[in-house]
């Protein structure tokens, strides 16, 4: 539906450990649009959790 156009999303994190939650500085934006075809849309990326070390980069 277009109403569920230009929504930002942000990262949600929490420590196992301690439970401290954070959520991300940046946010990113799923723009939806009207179908321009008869190709139905795919996901690209279906990621649910990453495990990344402090200090390093998630990608």
């Amino acid at each position: 539906m277009i109403s569920d156009g230009f929504k930002s999303y942000r990262c949600l994190t929490k420590h196992i450990l301690s439970g401290d939650i954070q959520l991300s500085k940046t946010s990113g934006k799923l723009i939806v649009t009207d179908p321009r075809g008869t190709t139905p849309p795919a996901l690209t990326d279906t990621r649910t959790s990453i495990n990344v070390r402090q200090g390093a980069s998630a990608e």
